[in-house]
């Protein structure tokens, strides 16, 4: 699944809440593994991660979570591993964990990606998450991810981008088989938005390519090269 609305939306706090469905097994929108699950957290720099920490340790995770060094092991023994996929000792590290479930916050490079796809194997059947606004224009996930899934929805009738997000939803179309993907929306849609973050946003940007704008503000894809 990809996640890639505009700036402020509150993806990987939205990435936090579904590692902790996963390892509580309370997950309420799939099915998820019956037993302790394996994950991995992809972030291009420790320092990224560290800088959201705090709050998913003691706003989602809670007290009987336990953290060490970038290892966070729930009750029932479902493990979090947090790794950098710019660190080659890291993701190394990573490279061989037979994992439930992997989530990179931020896209990693094309051939990265190809690699971590490679380990859904034996009866884990792992599962991707990539959750960003994208900033790069012109970047490989448009054409590999995103392009294939609007063309299945279009293949049945759906006229548009935003049709099939809602297409994707409603039981009379087939979904795509491997990807679900939700593009639009930015900082007007984070619940826990500050009186005058939406103004903030919206003048922090007026400067910007029309193209960049539209993605920071609203999510999806843009070329302003």
């Amino acid at each position: 699944r990809m996640l890639c609305p505009g700036n402020g939306w509150g993806k990987s706090f939205a990435m936090f809440h579904e590692v902790n469905a996963w390892a509580s097994h309370r997950n309420e929108w799939q099915p998820t593994p019956t037993w302790p699950v394996i994950m991995v957290w992809f972030a291009p720099s420790f320092d990224q991660f560290d800088m959201l920490r705090t709050e998913a340790e003691t706003e989602i995770f809670g007290p009987e979570v336990k953290a060490t060094d970038r290892t966070y092991v729930w009750p029932d023994g479902s493990t979090l591993y947090v790794a950098s996929f710019a660190n080659a000792s890291s993701w190394k590290r990573r490279m061989g964990i037979p994992a439930d479930l992997i989530l990179f916050d931020e896209p990693p490079p094309l051939r990265f990606w190809e690699e971590m796809t490679m380990r859904r194997r034996g009866h884990r059947q792992t599962r991707y998450v990539i959750g960003s606004t994208m900033v790069e224009p012109e970047h490989w996930t448009e054409e590999r991810l995103f392009k294939p899934w609007l063309d299945h929805f279009r293949a049945q009738g759906v006229a548009g981008e935003e049709e099939a997000l809602f297409a994707q939803l409603d039981p009379k179309y087939q979904p795509h088989p491997t990807t679900f993907i939700w593009h639009r929306g930015g900082i007007a849609d984070n619940v826990g938005q500050q009186p005058g973050d939406v103004a903030y946003y919206d003048q922090a940007t007026k400067l910007m390519h029309p193209e960049e704008r539209r993605v920071r503000l609203t999510g999806g894809w843009g070329n302003w090269r």
